[in-house]
């Protein structure tokens, strides 16, 4: 029986070589890529040109239809593993009517990194909706996205 005999000063060098490849492949893909702050900015500015809708009122009304065209312009641009999340998919945050749903399957926010802050008070029948990709939470008014996210403005704002 032949044993294999690795020498660490070339395995070292390999794995150093092997990382040095994936580095240089993220700075390559990222290169070649906008970012999705750039992104949503691009679709805030649409909303305003086409539709009228002053950014800022964005996540007041068409939260859901920002949510949906950016996932679709994430995806036709090499993103993936993008999931478009609404309150009512978490227990603290659902409306109501949402909680009311007995079929309704609720959400573990630390799933998605999210941890609810101590002074956080969601509105009864408030609603939103934004992405998750790539460990982040992004909305009109994120454009760098946050990790936790009970740090979108709109909950931040909610916090007593």
């Amino acid at each position: 029986m032949k044993y294999l005999h690795i020498n660490e000063n070339t395995m070292s060098k390999e794995i150093r070589e092997e990382i040095d490849r994936v580095k240089n492949w993220k700075q390559f893909s990222n290169e070649n890529h906008k970012s999705i702050a750039d992104f949503i900015i691009d679709l805030k500015g649409k909303y305003e040109k086409e539709y009228g809708i002053n950014a800022c009122d964005i996540n007041k009304s068409e939260c859901y239809n920002f949510a949906e065209e950016l996932e679709n312009t994430l995806s036709k641009n090499g993103y993936s593993n993008i999931e478009i999340l609404t309150t009512d998919l978490f227990t603290d945050t659902a409306t109501e009517f949402s909680k009311e749903d007995e079929d309704e399957i609720f959400y573990n926010p630390l799933y998605y990194g999210s941890v609810k802050p101590i002074n956080f008070k969601w509105m009864k029948n408030g609603y939103h909706a934004w992405i998750y990709v790539n460990g982040k939470h992004y909305d009109s008014d994120a454009p760098n996205g946050v990790e936790n996210f009970y740090d979108l403005p709109i909950f931040v704002n909610e916090r007593g």
